[in-house]
């Protein structure tokens, strides 16, 4: 029995030296390294992050939370765990997915610890040389964040300002008119002749509130025996006289003029509220039209339409800004998928990079002989049956950010006169459909003219111009698919520019302002095409 198990321990030790090195997984010890951070502060902070080491560890030196902090050295993708301590006061260290980034906030100046414990899996060559093991390694990433000065700065949202200037106006305003009652009464009658003095601030407020008491409620002049007067009135006979003479025509006159008053306020809210479905209506017929709409039609926040004139002065100037900065590449795009199809081609080129990284030519011309690394540096359109044999050419049919594009010469005569576009015999099947181009946060806000310094975050800015694309796509101008229509497009213009003739210059063009807005709100690119159809159909057209 013993020597049994002494064989089968004996085979267990091969098998394990055999096999086991290269199926081996282990998990090394954890080992720390300095954190190298890329951290932003508040916009509203004057001057930068200042860094420094202390013990092998980076110190950064901050004034105002919250911030923006990168790692440059790992992988947020590979953080297992993260976190922040701190002896005194209240500090968080939260990830912010859709930034990619973390956020440190704090309650009080201090120094604070942040670390990121990553862990990578790496292949590791044994010892004995035979096979390798996977090992899991975990590695803590430190760093320190020294805030100071956030006891002494005071942060007031904009909205927070607006609130505090409009109650400031609100005060300046009741002073005002404080003084200006005191004024009218220290020039009065009786001051002058000496039987009064000058009243008080104090004197004059307690006049004004009891003004406003008498006003609402009469009976506070009264000061008691309340009684004693209903029980004159009801149990002697000169009551009843008082009552019959004074009390029940009074009465009748105040029943009278309460009729009156309450069929002239239910008219008048009839007329207001006639007015309110007018207006209504006149600002749904004015928002058909965006030559007629301002940035407050798309935010009630008088800061953010103002910032967002940075795009345009109204929501129409800014699409045009926005057709110009991408209409001009993909019209040029979709000339050379017509021509594409026509039978034309582009003659290319080529330069390919070498180890050094300068440009380097392989061949006639410089042409390469390996056109999947080479880049186009220099192109020209001709047609496929006029071309050398020789000659390296490419098609036309492209993506809008093809190369291609930047290398040719936009203005080449064969391009603009030589191709005919209406003459052409052109399928629409082979005409490549032009893709829509996606963009993500940073990218559109980097596209953008706006002041950053206006806005909480990129994030806010960005929503924002969401927001003015979501307005014009709702607006006639755009099809479903967010596309302008040209000749809706060319009305809104004139009605624009004859508005500013009109408004800034006085110029007697009202006429034709109520012409292009009668043509706007008439104007139905559906039936329009409809029409063209049914003409088509019958001839008109041949």
């Amino acid at each position: 029995m013993t020597s049994k198990r002494i064989s089968l321990l004996v085979a267990l030790a091969l098998i394990a030296t055999l096999f086991g090195p290269a199926i081996s997984v282990g998990v090394a010890a954890p080992q720390t390294t300095d954190a190298e951070l890329a951290i932003s502060q508040p916009h509203y902070v004057d001057g930068e992050i200042q860094t420094s080491s202390a013990n092998g560890t980076s110190v950064y030196q901050a004034g105002a939370v919250p911030l923006s902090i990168v790692p440059q050295n790992f992988a947020a993708d590979n953080v297992v765990d993260y976190g922040i301590e701190t002896d005194g006061g209240n500090a968080e260290l939260t990830y912010d997915e859709a930034m990619d980034r973390f956020v440190s906030t704090a309650d009080a100046d201090g120094t604070y610890a942040v670390y990121w414990s990553v862990e990578r899996e790496v292949a590791v060559e044994n010892e004995s040389g035979n096979g390798s093991r996977i090992e899991t390694r975990r590695e803590r990433y430190t760093s320190k964040i020294r805030l100071s000065g956030l006891t002494d700065m005071v942060h007031q949202p904009a909205g927070d300002l607006e609130a505090t200037r409009e109650q400031a106006d609100k005060w300046s305003e009741w002073n005002a008119t404080v003084n200006d009652a005191r004024e009218t009464i220290g020039n009065g009658l009786l001051v002058q002749i000496g039987l009064a003095s000058p009243p008080t601030t104090q004197e004059t407020l307690q006049g004004m509130v009891n003004a406003y008491l008498t006003f609402k409620a009469p009976l506070h002049m009264l000061t008691g025996n309340y009684t004693q007067i209903l029980t004159l009135i009801t149990f002697t006979f000169g009551g009843w006289l008082f009552v019959a003479t004074v009390i029940l025509p009074l009465i009748v006159v105040i029943a009278g003029l309460a009729y009156r008053s309450n069929r002239f306020e239910i008219t008048e809210a009839e007329e207001g509220r006639l007015s309110k479905r007018a207006g209504e209506m006149a600002k749904r017929e004015d928002q058909q039209s965006l030559a007629n709409d301002t940035h407050n039609d798309v935010w009630d926040d008088d800061y953010i339409a103002s910032a967002m004139r940075a795009e345009g002065d109204d929501p129409l100037t800014a699409t045009t800004n926005w057709l110009a900065k991408f209409r001009p590449r993909y019209q040029f795009h979709a000339r050379l998928q017509a021509m594409a199809a026509d039978g034309w081609v582009g003659v290319v080129d080529r330069r390919v990079r070498s180890d050094g990284g300068e440009e380097s030519g392989d061949g006639d011309n410089g042409a390469s002989t390996d056109t999947e690394t080479a880049s186009i540096v220099d192109a020209h359109v001709a047609r496929e049956d006029a071309v050398d044999e020789d000659a390296d050419t490419v098609s036309l049919n492209v993506t809008p950010d093809d190369d291609l594009l930047d290398a040719l010469d936009w203005s080449q005569v064969e391009i603009w006169e030589e191709f005919d576009l209406l003459a052409a015999e052109i399928d629409p099947a082979e005409v490549r459909t032009t893709p829509v181009d996606v963009y993500d946060l940073e990218e559109l806000v980097e596209l953008t003219d706006l002041d950053m310094r206006q806005f909480e975050d990129e994030s806010h800015a960005a929503q924002n111009m969401i927001e003015l694309f979501q307005f014009i796509r709702e607006n006639p101008l755009t099809d479903e698919h967010g596309t302008p229509d040209t000749l809706r497009y060319g009305l809104e213009h004139h009605l624009r520019a004859a508005r500013l003739l009109d408004e800034r210059f006085h110029m007697p063009i009202d006429g034709y302002i109520d012409q292009f807005e009668k043509a706007l709100a008439e104007y139905d690119a559906g039936a329009d095409a409809k029409r063209t159809l049914d003409e088509i159909r019958e001839g008109g057209h041949a």
